[in-house]
């Protein structure tokens, strides 16, 4: 996905109220996980399809652009001491004027779903809004009717407001022209330190600007450390990776048209149900892994996940669906499912709660058959996992595909499908490489203890699993 946006992220200033985090570096400049502030900013335009991005710099302005590098353009705002963003964004009008325009505040943590869910909306005035925030004094505060946000600003009276802007907001070409002749006028009359909220009440007075709503997706503005250790315990949280790339050639004809994680169970999809749980357990930064009927699947769940795609899905296995996604989610901790497994709630509580970094589900209480993906275990440590490299009398168990990962444990293993991409002539053969990864971590068993689940492999696996159908309703 391409558009014709340019992106214009502020973040010239000192952020004097964080100090001393900020005594020898910008506040955009701050780590939240393995990345600076301002590149998961970067990294959120660049998946939105938006290819003109233009960064604002004033304060340690050279160690952003010794970060950034060519990524971006500059615009330098020389009077960033003495300015606010309003000033900013004027700046880059020789630039910007006259182009839909997306501007973001370089302070502001996001998940990259919302500036998606900005970008796609239907209507080209518009800004992202959660109103189910805890609002405080310092809160950009926002007052909307019927879908329409008709004031904001920090001022605004907690009582009256409905909710806080994020600081990302989108203009069509024409308001954006507009935008910049009413900051021009501001600044001319001496309002080079004034927020720009006042020429935007303006504007909403007789113009319409449509609230798009977060929806829950996590975000924070870092004014304060508080605000730092929640935009970092955010960045804690896992990523979930659902792999739903493959062709499904072992149940053709049921996969000519669609994915096998697109097969219907009593009215939802396999994914559909996986999302569910994901979100119900608190884990809102789902990928999904796309390929065969990547279209079917992208229509289906929209702007709820996050789709990257294996264009080598009809000749690789799972080791390159993961490395398609290592940009997005290398240093995260991650939890790694199959789009063809169904699983019960209790499965995945206990897979989240359990204290061990790197582990996997395993089911020692199944039937083994050749087709099984074994697995080897000693000390509740897995040694092994394999379908026909195990004799049924060695398998300790059923491997299901359901996996969690530490930071560490996801950096390992991303090292390791990188030597194997650089080094194996069979790289393309190669499934994700846990056997390697156990050779340098332990990782651990968790039992499936009598909770539900089925992986679909072959039409008897999905006429069962319809059979099942009560066993995998969700309880309310």
């Amino acid at each position: 996905m391409v558009n014709d946006h340019v992106a214009i992220i502020l973040a010239a200033g000192e952020g004097k109220r964080m100090r001393p985090y900020t005594n020898n570096t910008s506040k955009c400049l701050l780590k939240v996980g393995n990345k600076r502030l301002i590149e998961h900013i970067v990294d959120a335009c660049e998946e939105a399809g938006i290819k003109d991005i233009v960064v604002v710099v004033g304060y340690q302005k050279k160690r952003v652009k010794r970060l950034l590098g060519n990524r971006v353009k500059y615009v330098v705002n020389k009077k960033y001491h003495s300015t606010q963003t309003m000033y900013s964004l004027w700046l880059t009008r020789k630039i910007a004027d006259g182009r839909p325009l997306i501007q973001i505040n370089g302070d502001t943590y996001f998940h990259p779903l919302i500036l998606k869910k900005l970008i796609g909306h239907a209507y080209p005035d518009a800004m992202a809004v959660d109103l189910n925030a805890k609002l405080d004094e310092e809160a950009t505060k926002v007052i909307v009717q019927g879908g329409r946000v008709r004031m904001i600003g920090k001022e605004l009276p907690i009582h009256a407001a409905d909710g806080e802007c994020l600081g990302i907001r989108k203009y069509s070409a024409r308001t954006a022209s507009r935008l910049y002749k009413e900051i021009g006028r501001s600044i001319r009359r001496g309002g080079a330190q004034k927020y720009i909220f006042e020429v935007l009440n303006n504007f909403l007075r007789v113009n319409r600007f449509d609230a798009v709503q977060t929806d829950g997706l996590p975000w924070t503005e870092i004014d304060f450390e508080k605000d730092l250790v929640k935009a970092r315990k955010i960045n804690s949280m896992p990523i979930v990776l659902i792999f739903a790339a493959g062709v499904g050639r072992r149940i053709l004809p049921l996969t000519s048209d669609m994915p096998k994680a697109l097969l219907r169970i009593g009215g939802k999809t396999l994914i559909e149900r996986q999302i569910e749980l994901f979100k119900r357990a608190g884990l809102n930064d789902i990928v999904v892994i796309v390929g065969h009927k990547k279209n079917a699947v992208k229509r289906l769940l929209g702007n709820s996940v996050r789709h990257v795609e294996n264009p080598l899905y009809k000749t690789t296995q799972t080791m390159y669906s993961l490395w398609q996604t290592r940009k997005f989610v290398f240093g995260r901790p991650l939890i790694i499912v199959m789009g063809d497994l169904l699983f019960d709630e209790k499965l995945l509580s206990k897979l989240l709660k359990s204290k061990k970094p790197d582990c996997a589900i395993v089911d020692c209480n199944v039937l083994i058959t050749p087709e099984t993906v074994k697995v080897k275990i000693k000390n509740n440590k897995v040694l092994y996992i394999d379908i026909r490299n195990i004799a049924i009398n060695e398998a300790i168990g059923e491997y299901i595909g359901l996996n969690k990962l530490s930071v560490n444990g996801s950096k390992l293993l991303f090292k390791i499908c990188e030597k194997i991409i650089e080094k194996s002539p069979h790289w393309k053969l190669a499934h994700i490489p846990f056997n390697v990864f156990v050779k340098y971590r332990p990782f651990y068993a968790i039992y499936a203890e009598g909770e539900v689940w089925a992986e679909i492999d072959f039409e008897k696996d999905y006429s069962n699993a319809k059979k099942m159908r009560g066993k995998w309703e969700l309880k309310q």
